[in-house]
């Protein structure tokens, strides 16, 4: 679950996420989510599945990479 920006109170995502200007996965607020994801500044493509699972194509690579797992 997303943690707030001061990481105290638990907040809900509508699935819109976004990637803040350090990289960070970041709700349409700006709550980060826990645990924090960084996605690569060259990132070509993000996918988050079902089971939460966050991955990233970045460029030179076929298979995406994973970078971490939320709960959704």
């Amino acid at each position: 679950m997303p943690l707030s920006a001061d990481a105290v109170q638990p907040v809900q995502f509508a699935g819109n996420l976004r990637v803040d200007a350090t990289g960070r996965l970041v709700t349409q607020q700006g709550e980060i989510v826990d645990p924090q994801i960084n996605i690569p500044p060259d990132a070509l493509s993000i996918t988050v599945q079902q089971n939460g699972a966050i991955s990233a194509r970045v460029p030179g690579t076929e298979i995406p990479r994973e970078l971490g797992m939320i709960e959704l």
